[in-house]
């Protein structure tokens, strides 16, 4: 019996609070299929591809579809575009801190 394991680029959980009372998280998970001969197409397709994020009280997964060229660009373009909003957001929270430091306006 050959039993695989699965690799994975990415398998991560990170807590967003410095606060052990406030579970907010983010879990990052991309399968590693570079072992995944070209010619077993199906079993490339259905690698594992998910970002969640949650608050104190909410969660959210975003599964992203590798099952098709297209699909796997639309995944890409979905990532791109949530990377950046967030990129956004964070330099405008920058921006937003700069201004409220002492000698900000």
């Amino acid at each position: 019996m050959n039993k695989q394991k699965t690799k994975y680029h990415l398998r991560k959980r990170m807590f967003l609070n410095r606060f052990a009372d406030m579970p907010a998280f983010v879990i990052g998970i991309v399968e590693d299929t570079r072992d995944v001969p070209d010619e077993n197409e199906n079993a490339c397709k259905w690698g594992e591809m998910e970002l969640t994020l949650a608050d104190c009280h909410r969660r959210v997964a975003f599964s992203f579809d590798l099952s098709t060229s297209a699909k796997r660009a639309n995944s890409l373009y979905q990532i791109r575009r949530i990377a950046a909003v967030i990129n956004e957001f964070q330099g405008l929270w920058k921006l937003k801190q700069r201004r409220k430091a002492p000698g900000g306006r």
